[in-house]
């Protein structure tokens, strides 16, 4: 179906990520010359905290469960600056 997002089908629903929205901006500021350039980056501004992959572990059933997941989440809100000259 549209928009939706399986990670792996055989997985289940706990490896299924949750819908979110990222926020990125960036500042850039040119020089009349337009030789430099300063800049202001910010990525994910809201801090939101979204899985980007997972994984489904089969573990011997003497252990009690089923299955081990393993998730890996994408950064955390991430403020970075650059400057850049042309020579």
């Amino acid at each position: 179906a549209p928009g939706t997002n399986v990670l792996f089908p055989n997985g289940g629903p706990a490896l299924d990520p949750d819908a979110y929205t990222l926020l990125d901006l960036s500042f850039v500021w040119t020089s009349p010359s337009e030789r430099l350039r300063f800049g202001i980056h910010g990525r994910n501004l809201t801090d939101e905290e979204y899985r980007v992959a997972g994984y489904n572990f089969v573990t011997p059933s003497q252990l009690g469960f089923d299955s081990a997941y393993s998730a890996f989440y994408g950064p955390p809100r991430t403020l970075t600056a650059s400057i850049s000259v042309d020579f």
